[in-house]
């Protein structure tokens, strides 16, 4: 009976990843600004529409060509005024690397991005999103049948675009 607890355990633990659904991948298409400010639509209009080379208020950060993210939304409207045109923001996730990091969501002007796409011209979705990680508890049974509680740190890692989970005991 322990025996397919613990298998269970384990295929949740591997398949979790597998069966959750990921956002397409995004990239910048040139040198630009994202703002990791709730409400930061503003913010973002603002920075956009000043001269290049002004000062960058605190909560955006300039990225490279080529940065990489998860489109979390895509349809995200910024309208400044009646008299002035609507902006296409995404909101977007940054990719994690591994579980233990928080997730971090910001806006981008979507003029300044572009699906990233495989060989056959279908967008791909972001590797490694909805890792899992923390600690749990066990119950396990030695060889006179006498059950311990036992406990184990689940970290989960992206290595080459996969999640790879491992396990460690704490007690």
């Amino acid at each position: 009976m322990l025996k397919k607890f613990v298998v269970l355990i384990a295929i949740v633990i591997f398949l979790l990843p597998i069966v959750s659904s990921a956002g397409p991948l995004y990239r910048a298409t040139k040198q630009t600004v994202l703002c990791d400010n709730p409400g930061s639509e503003k913010i973002l209009f603002d920075v956009s529409a000043s001269p290049a080379g002004s000062n960058i208020p605190s909560e955006c950060h300039q990225i490279p060509p080529g940065y990489q993210f998860e489109a979390y939304s895509r349809q995200n409207w910024y309208s400044p005024g009646p008299h002035e045109k609507s902006v296409l923001m995404i909101y977007g996730r940054m990719l994690k690397t591994e579980s233990s990091v928080d997730d971090k969501f910001f806006n981008i002007l979507a003029a300044d991005t572009e699906p990233v796409l495989d060989s056959a011209g279908n967008m791909l979705d972001a590797p490694c999103t909805n890792m899992i990680g923390g600690e749990i508890d066990r119950m396990e049974a030695d060889e006179a049948g006498r059950l311990y509680l036992k406990r184990y740190r689940i970290t989960s890692k992206c290595v080459n675009g996969r999640v790879v989970t491992s396990r460690r005991r704490l007690n």
